[in-house]
């Protein structure tokens, strides 16, 4: 491995990724914030019932592929734990907020 090949600044020397697709961050036209939030824990949700049913299958013996049911298991605590993490920046910054109209 050529170590001068590797970059600090986080670009790699062979450009962007191939087959990579860009995701816009920004809310669709005429959605607010609150609603992109909204949207965002209903999604969290949907996830948490689907592996909940997933789970359920399992048990019954309706389903006997263990594997996906754990991958659904999985992805919905990451999501979980993501919506967690940006509600305790959001409550981080409104305290921030506070600290300065006092």
């Amino acid at each position: 491995m050529d170590i001068a090949a590797l970059s600090l600044n986080g670009t790699s020397p062979l450009g962007p990724m191939q087959g990579a697709v860009a995701r816009p961050v920004a809310p669709a036209a005429g959605q607010g914030f609150g609603e992109l939030l909204t949207n965002l824990v209903d999604k969290v949700d949907g996830m948490q019932k689907t592996a909940d049913a997933s789970l359920g299958d399992v048990i019954s013996g309706k389903v006997t592929d263990v594997h996906q049911v754990a991958v659904k298991v999985q992805e919905a605590g990451v999501a979980f734990d993501l919506m967690l993490g940006v509600r305790n920046r959001l409550m981080d910054a409104y305290q921030e907020l506070i600290k300065m109209q006092a």
